[in-house]
């Protein structure tokens, strides 16, 4: 679960469309969401489920699992059926996997004021999101809002929790936790580790340049996947890069 940043002036164009527009107003009209193709099929163009896929960097909102070989859930961070006058906008539409998309539902509990429907609003209705949060407190973590990678705890299992309510509250949401993502968390963390153990070995037998370079190399490009944004698990690995041992680090450090 990392900060992803969505450029909200670059709507797709068929959330800005007429048709679009005439099934929010009926929405208005019956105070509720409409469970019919007609409305559903409104956010689930071609055009937004390409750019939630680019916003997205090919990755779920919650469970950072790559989007490739699933099937894409586009998700209201507020769900739509309270909120129906938001399913056709641009920053309450995220990329979710099946299984936090079936976890989340429509949970959505809130520590603050309830947002009502107000015709002003219609005006922005791309940009609600941030001043909605503001004035509800909400207890689910938007990603398109918060960093909080700083609040998560990992295990080498592949296991995630965190000290902080708001986290703690997404990750049972939407089981981040739940045994088939840390089984791929842990898959990452035991190849990398693997690999670590087998060329610190090598260097510590032959204590020569090429063993170190090696070394040095895995770490490098680990450092590297671990900053690109289109790999799986960036928070986990950002957790993996403060286990190397502090001996190890100096030892790189010192040859650079």
């Amino acid at each position: 679960m990392i900060k992803i940043d969505k450029d909200l002036s670059a709507v797709p164009p068929s959330l800005e469309s007429d048709l679009t527009g005439r099934r929010r107003n009926e929405l208005v009209e019956n105070k509720g969401y409409i469970r019919e193709s007609a409305y559903d099929s409104r956010y689930k163009q071609d055009d937004i489920k390409s750019a939630l896929k680019t916003t997205y960097h090919g990755k779920y909102a919650y469970c950072e699992q790559d989007v490739s070989d699933h099937f894409f859930h586009i998700e209201h961070y507020r769900p739509k059926s309270v909120y129906y006058w938001l399913a056709y906008s641009w920053d309450n539409l995220l990329v979710c996997c099946d299984k936090c998309n079936v976890y989340k539902h429509a949970a959505f509990e809130i520590d603050g004021n309830d947002i009502a429907f107000s015709a002003n609003d219609l005006g922005d209705i791309h940009r609600l999101a941030e001043r909605y949060n503001e004035a509800e407190k909400p207890k689910l973590v938007h990603p398109e809002l918060e960093d909080v990678r700083g609040r998560l705890k990992f295990t080498k299992k592949g296991k995630i929790d965190s000290d902080d309510p708001r986290v703690r509250y997404t990750i049972e949401t939407c089981r981040i936790d739940r045994p088939s993502a840390n089984d791929r968390r842990k898959k990452v963390y035991d190849d990398f580790m693997n690999r670590l153990r087998s060329r610190l070995y090598a260097y510590s037998v032959k204590n020569d340049t090429e063993s170190l370079g090696a070394l040095k190399s895995l770490i490098r490009d680990f450092i590297r996947d671990s900053e690109n944004p289109e790999n799986e698990y960036l928070a986990f690995r950002g957790w993996m890069l403060s286990c190397i041992p502090s001996r190890l680090r100096r030892i790189v450090m010192k040859a650079s």
